[in-house]
């Protein structure tokens, strides 16, 4: 009767024990989880603002440039950079509404994740987009302000049978403000979001196991 009764403690001791170490590694991925999406919150309120930056830039631009190309230029993007603005706003209420509920750990994860990797994927991808629409623009505001003083013709004039000075000049500086924004976006995204999506997904990837 005794042994029978000292197996029954060592089998509940073993359970306690064995239900300890559940709740101890269960409670490390939470607090893990809240720190890695904490992160990512604070990753959108900086990208936030620094939208909120380049749309008052955008606005001081085209109220007070002394061109007229630039201030159509800035004042055709402001309504772009209000709509980038909404979306983080709303991209920041729902990651914070998710991180929130009571719903298993790793579904909220999961689409954590696949929020931002989708944002950070179609940042990049709009800003290569953009580039080339952007250069088109700001040329053809250039040529029809310069047409009316006659400053390309005197260019061509001066140029005569050099032009392709000026046309090698040009895609030069397009390839290399291209080159440039493509490797500034890759690293401003990564370091604004890839490394926590990296850790994340490792968590998720715990979880799972």
């Amino acid at each position: 009767m005794e042994l029978d009764e000292l197996k029954n403690q060592l089998n509940e001791k073993f359970a306690a024990d064995q239900n300890k170490s559940t709740t101890d590694i269960a409670a490390l991925l939470k607090k893990q989880t809240f720190s890695i999406v904490r992160k990512l919150q604070r990753s959108l309120w900086f990208d936030l603002a620094a939208n909120v930056f380049v749309l008052l830039l955008f606005i001081w631009q085209g109220l007070y440039n002394s061109s007229w190309a630039l201030r159509v230029y800035f004042s055709s993007f402001i309504i772009l950079s209000a709509v980038a603005l909404i979306i983080l706003i709303y991209l920041i209420k729902k990651i914070y509404s998710l991180n929130n509920t009571v719903l298993p750990v790793k579904q909220n994860l999961e689409t954590i994740y696949t929020i931002i990797k989708e944002y950070k994927k179609r940042c990049f991808q709009l800003t290569m987009i953009f580039i080339p629409v952007c250069i088109i623009f700001i040329f053809l505001l250039n040529y029809v302000e310069n047409k009316s003083g006659h400053q390309f013709d005197n260019l061509i004039n001066k140029l005569n049978d050099r032009m392709w000075i000026f046309y090698t000049a040009i895609i030069v500086y397009v390839s290399m403000i291209t080159i440039g924004i493509y490797y500034f976006t890759k690293w401003w995204l990564k370091k604004l979001y890839g490394k926590y999506l990296d850790q994340l997904k490792s968590l998720i990837v715990e979880l799972e196991e």
